[in-house]
């Protein structure tokens, strides 16, 4: 028995015994299937990030404050010495558990003419930081009474913008 076989519009015609699917039925199967499982795996990898940039968050501010919790128990005279530029252990540092290395910074503020906006923050900016009545010293390095510092922690997720945490403390004579 021949089968005859006629061309309509480029497809072949197949007879009801051969089985398998049209390029056309796959095609629609995907599109159906994405447009009704294309919510649920874009919530899924949105869920997945939010996730990392929560653990992200809270290593952070983990890694900030245990930082600032070493600031603060440091006499005001070692703080240069020991957090400075020239530091013995200098104004970065790492925090496990985020990617990259020296994601935190410490900004000891010894000028009083600083203002919150050039430092980036509302920290009380200009101040009188020597006690000496006066808000006109740009180096109080020798002389600070009060001294505002800035711990600031920058990381990068999988996928995400750069994210930055800034902890404002003051550490007093």
């Amino acid at each position: 028995m021949m089968v005859s076989t006629r061309r309509t519009r480029g497809l072949r015609r197949h007879s009801r015994g051969e089985r398998g699917f049209s390029l056309l039925e796959v095609v629609l199967a995907v599109v159906a299937l994405a447009q009704i499982g294309g919510p649920d795996v874009r919530s899924v990898v949105l869920s997945a990030s939010g996730r990392d940039s929560a653990e992200y968050l809270a290593t952070a501010t983990e890694g900030a404050r245990g930082m600032a919790d070493r600031i603060e128990v440091t006499p005001i005279d070692d703080l240069f010495a020991r957090f400075g530029k020239d530091g013995t252990d200098g104004p970065s540092f790492d925090v496990p558990g985020l990617p990259g290395k020296d994601q935190g910074t410490i900004t000891l503020v010894t000028d009083e003419t600083s203002k919150d906006a050039d430092l980036g923050m509302s920290i009380g900016m200009p101040r009188d930081l020597d006690g000496d009545g006066k808000v006109d010293s740009t180096d109080v390095t020798a002389t600070a009474r009060v001294l505002p510092v800035i711990v600031t922690v920058t990381w990068t997720g999988r996928g995400q913008p750069e994210q930055t945490l800034r902890l404002p403390i003051v550490v007093v004579r």
